[in-house]
């Protein structure tokens, strides 16, 4: 009986203790191992539709463009971002996304056929990139770590940016754990 007290006693502090910090003790299992972890949950908007409008008109280009490859001709070009993951910094402060940056195409008029059309297509080859995306959480907005390099030059990393990246890790289908890398002025690539 004395036992069934103690763990009930136990419940009870932990439950005061959650509604006095707004915190929620979770369990989670990682590699067979159960670990309890105490996680604040917080509200942010990710504002994605914002960043990719803000792109599209800081990077819009209204001189018309006739591209070999699509055979189309644009009354205008810009660039979009697309995300395939996205997680927190290790201190939490920050949104880190990976994905990529496309060069589009808007093309409003009549095709070879004859049919009109509207539409945003890729410009072919060479017109999209690797990138990664970060943000302050809650309410910072989406920069790019160095647009249009898969891997960052480190001597043009910010502060902030060094901060954010340091020892920071994603998984992909080929690898787990994989460090965010920059290239030195000797062209190595070191972890950032």
């Amino acid at each position: 009986m004395e036992s069934k007290e103690k763990v009930k006693s136990a419940n009870d502090s932990i439950a005061k203790y959650e509604e006095a910090t707004q915190t929620k003790i979770t369990e989670v299992k990682q590699d067979n191992v159960t670990v309890k972890e105490i996680v604040k949950p917080m509200a942010f908007k990710a504002d994605w539709e914002i960043f990719e409008e803000k792109l599209k008109k800081e990077t819009m280009d209204t001189t018309p463009y006739y591209s070999e490859v699509t055979k189309h001709r644009y009354q205008y070009t810009f660039t979009t971002a697309s995300i395939t993951d996205i997680q927190t910094s290790n201190n939490g402060q920050y949104l880190v996304a990976r994905g990529s940056l496309s060069k589009l195409g808007h093309f409003d008029g009549n095709t070879e056929d004859g049919g009109y059309m509207v539409f945003d297509e890729p410009l072919g080859i060479g017109s999209a990139g690797p990138a990664t995306f970060y943000k302050a959480i809650p309410s910072g907005e989406w920069k790019i770590l160095q647009p249009w390099n898969q891997v960052p030059e480190c001597s043009k990393l910010t502060d902030e940016e060094k901060t954010i990246f340091h020892d920071l890790t994603y998984n992909t289908p080929y690898g787990k754990d994989i460090h965010f890398n920059c290239i030195t002025d000797k062209n190595e690539s070191v972890n950032i």
